[in-house]
């Protein structure tokens, strides 16, 4: 399953990428910097023994408020802070109000 994981995040990231996402692999999300800060796709894999959902969700950081929020945060290094979202949700509580994922089954041909 990793396999098709990893060629989901390299064919999506190869769409988005004429927007000006940039791929995160390790971390299963796209980034794009933006004026005030940056905007992320993120997804997000849940495995079932025989295959896999995926879940997708989007957050917006808008940098001079998140330096705002964590100036006096000390339960996050440095690092953290810099990767704190302001604003985010799953897309199918965007769209639907409620939660959703595609589900992905395959036949392995092992």
């Amino acid at each position: 399953m990793k396999d098709i994981e990893r060629a989901l995040l390299e064919a999506v990231g190869a769409r988005i990428a004429a927007d000006g996402f940039e791929s995160k692999p390790v971390s299963q999300s796209f980034l794009r910097r933006v004026p005030a800060g940056r905007a992320s796709l993120h997804l997000a894999f849940i495995k079932h023994p025989r295959d896999f959902d995926v879940v997708a969700d989007v957050a917006v950081r808008f940098d001079e408020l998140e330096d705002l929020i964590n100036a006096n945060n000390a339960l996050l290094s440095k690092k953290e802070k810099g990767q704190t979202y302001s604003l985010g949700a799953e897309l199918g509580n965007i769209a639907g109000g409620r939660p959703d994922a595609l589900e992905c089954d395959f036949v392995c041909r092992c």
